[in-house]
């Protein structure tokens, strides 16, 4: 929504974009700051609701400017004000690769560090995939799928029990691994 609106320089290097949402009965005032250094820019999104609060800084992050990469932080509220989400981004427009990931970082929490992501890849064979964390059992299930003939395969080694992949065909019906 940032970006349909005109943003203000504020001197610096930095650009801020001003405006209100109203969600019900509710108005939210937005302001999204971005400070560009080198070649990156650091953002930053405040959140206020009128004699609510003010300010609440709800997430941030830096991207490169090429729009290769970047992450954000995601904060849980303005009353629990901690980091709960990173996320992680980057692309590859010459080979048509991307990733994204979804991290739990909430602190002192028994799934800390578990995540979900999703990517494209230049594999011929799979071309896309996630890869599933699950932190409190010491999991990763990892998928992995051709997007064209929807053939693929998965290891999930709590479920089967072994390291192995199992492999479906383009019929998505069980089917040796090769």
């Amino acid at each position: 929504e940032s970006f349909n609106h005109e943003p203000k320089y504020l001197g610096d290097n930095t650009w801020q974009w001003e405006y209100a949402v109203k969600h019900k009965e509710d108005v939210y005032t937005t302001k999204l700051k971005a400070l560009s250094i080198g070649n990156q820019t650091d953002w930053k999104m405040f959140l206020s609701k009128e004699n609510v609060f003010s300010d609440f800084l709800w997430y941030e992050g830096k991207s490169q400017n090429d729009r290769s990469s970047g992450y954000w932080y995601l904060y849980k509220s303005q009353k629990e004000n901690f980091k709960m989400l990173k996320i992680e981004w980057e692309r590859d427009t010459v080979k048509g690769t991307s990733s994204i990931k979804y991290i739990n970082v909430v602190p002192d929490a028994e799934d800390n560090g578990a995540y979900i992501e999703y990517g494209i890849s230049d594999d011929s064979t799979f071309n896309r995939y996630y890869n599933l964390y699950n932190k409190k059992e010491d999991n990763l299930m990892n998928i992995e799928w051709n997007f064209e003939n929807v053939n693929g395969r998965l290891k999930n080694p709590k479920f089967f029990g072994n390291e192995d992949w199992h492999c479906w065909d383009n019929e998505k019906i069980d089917a040796e691994c090769n």
